[in-house]
């Protein structure tokens, strides 16, 4: 069968393992955080402009000026139906089990300067309770990460649903290296043999 019938679990592949296969099919299935680098601003100037799409370009100045958009957009009192509309409040508890440590290790890299988990001082070591203790003193700076990851989850199905209507279809891929300093290292150094 295809891809599809494989993740839904009504072919086999290749795996004759049923747990390794229902492991790769669970890997393959999960959400996880879309780099923000990808989402699309909509920002018109005073006069009604797009901002300059040099401004948005990919580079480490275009990736600064959207995180400031994005965080002017957090601020703003629009932002706040959006946080609590229920379709948000859906956004989260759906995948709460890697949106909040993902949002928690966005918040702790952006407040020490550094991805480097191991200079965290108390959090250099991923503790679900303390990751919890964490986004509850630092909500605004934790709900900025979720809201973003929101933002691209509805624009990148917006994007496929889109290109399913003209025909194209996307196929994802497994990651085959991780970064040291990424949240998955963080979370579970064990995986990685750290």
């Amino acid at each position: 069968g295809d891809d599809r019938d494989y993740l839904c679990g009504a072919a086999d592949i290749h795996e004759s393992d049923i747990l390794f296969q229902m492991r790769v099919r669970d890997m393959y299935a999960a959400q996880c955080a879309a780099d923000p680098s990808f989402i699309r601003i909509d920002c018109p100037d005073e006069n009604g402009n797009m901002l300059p799409p040099e401004l948005l370009e990919a580079s480490e100045a275009g990736n600064d000026a959207k995180t400031k958009l994005l965080k002017e957009a957090f601020k703003a009192r629009e932002a706040r139906k959006t946080l609590d509309s229920a379709s948000y409040k859906a956004f989260i508890k759906a995948n709460e089990n890697w949106l909040l440590p993902y949002s928690v290790y966005c918040a702790l890299r952006d407040e020490n300067g550094t991805p480097v988990f191991s200079d965290w001082g108390e959090y250099a070591k991923y503790s679900a309770k303390k990751a919890k203790e964490y986004r509850d003193s630092h909500a605004d700076e934790v709900e900025f990460h979720c809201f973003v990851q929101y933002h691209l989850d509805k624009q990148m199905k917006e994007m496929v649903a889109y290109a399913h209507s003209r025909g194209v279809a996307f196929k994802g891929d497994l990651p085959i290296g991780v970064s040291r300093t990424s949240v998955d290292a963080w979370c579970n150094p064990r995986l990685f043999n750290m």
